[in-house]
């Protein structure tokens, strides 16, 4: 049997079926976030209306917002859509289709996705995605660890300390991806994007915005190992994918963290298609 699977980001919604182990007809529409969550939610409706057919016997759902992965519903979304804080995603398309429906926060799915898919790696590791934001995943005997409010891997919410306001901040202010390009945009008007930042590496510049960059990400990372103690730290995000970057994170986080401590890092595999695959795990 297969399941249809969709992936509800802010800008777009990925869908497409799971069936024999592998992902087909993937596609993807604008979510039209500003239209608030009850228009998203018909909008899911219809490409399933689409796409059902006599081999789907469920659906799965990876979304943006903090999830009850129990009961299906959004605990918390932020004003990038509206009116999705406290929906009930499972309730309101297993009423209209009569098939199960689960439901799982974004970047957990990412997390479940590459359990799934990365050979790299096995049950036991925390997942990190950096981004517009900075969003976590810990994964423990092959299952997600949600915590009694749903924020466990708020990871992106954790304090640091940032040597331009001397005070404290959240982790993703000073080490998303958005900041960098922020960063590296008021030291080059040129640069627009993650990619363009390596177009530049001869600015003396930009390289001391990665240095800083990357150290900061590194203390995340180590207070991350020493609360968790993972297998594995998994970074995940369009900028990781970039070999310099990752390398130099792994170069700081390898010397900063203790020896005896046997976590290693690993690169993500899946790309944009991670949090499909995580969406097809889901029971």
């Amino acid at each position: 049997m297969s399941r249809l699977v969709f992936d509800i980001g802010g800008t777009n919604i990925k869908y497409g079926i799971f069936e024999d182990g592998d992902l087909v007809n993937v596609r993807e529409t604008p979510t039209d976030a500003f239209k608030g969550g009850h228009k998203i939610m018909e909008k899911v409706a219809g490409l399933i209306e689409k796409n059902i057919n006599d081999k789907i016997d469920s659906i799965g759902i990876s979304t943006a917002g903090q999830v009850d992965n129990k009961k299906g519903r959004i605990v918390f979304a932020n004003a990038n859509i509206p009116d999705y804080t406290g929906l009930a995603i499972k309730k309101y398309l297993e009423d209209k289709f009569s098939l199960p429906c689960y439901v799982e926060n974004d970047v957990n799915s990412a997390g479940l996705g590459e359990l799934y898919a990365n050979a790299e790696i096995d049950g036991d590791f925390v997942f990190i995605a950096y981004g517009t934001g900075i969003g976590g995943a810990i994964i423990h005997n092959n299952e997600v660890i949600s915590g009694d409010n749903f924020f466990a891997g708020g990871i992106g919410q954790m304090l640091i300390f940032n040597k331009e306001t001397m005070s404290y901040c959240e982790y993703e202010s000073i080490c998303s991806t958005k900041y960098l390009v922020q960063k590296a945009e008021a030291i080059d008007p040129i640069i627009k994007n993650g990619r363009m930042i390596f177009e530049h590496l001869d600015n003396s510049q930009i390289r001391a915005l990665i240095d800083e960059w990357t150290s900061n990400i590194v203390i995340g990372l180590i207070n991350v190992t020493y609360l968790i103690d993972p297998k594995y730290l998994v970074l995940g995000g369009g900028i990781m994918e970039n070999n310099i970057i990752f390398h130099l994170i792994s170069d700081k986080y390898y010397k900063a963290k203790n020896p005896f401590l046997r976590t290693e890092i690993k690169q993500a595999k899946l790309g944009n298609k991670s949090g499909l695959l995580g969406a097809a795990q889901l029971k």
